[in-house]
């Protein structure tokens, strides 16, 4: 029995923890994509550089103020 609580408990985490991973990678996987392209095309662009920085600077502003963004970009 008690090696059995350990099995379940560990299976769950796990299976919860798997559908927040696959989210979080494919926000994050699609926001790195847009910005990497465009300061590989042009590395001296200050637009790329500017529009990578802001979000990253503001991290806060982007989650309270863009989460509905954010989320849409994602799903849709």
């Amino acid at each position: 029995m008690k090696p059995r609580l350990p099995e379940p408990l560990h299976p769950q985490p796990l299976a919860s923890h798997s559908l927040p991973r696959p989210e979080s990678p494919d926000p994050a996987s699609r926001r790195p994509e847009p910005p990497v392209e465009p300061p590989e095309a042009t590395p001296s662009h200050p637009a790329a550089r500017r529009n990578l920085e802001p979000p990253r600077a503001t991290p806060r502003a982007l989650c309270c103020s863009e989460p509905p963004t954010v989320r849409s970009n994602p799903v849709a």
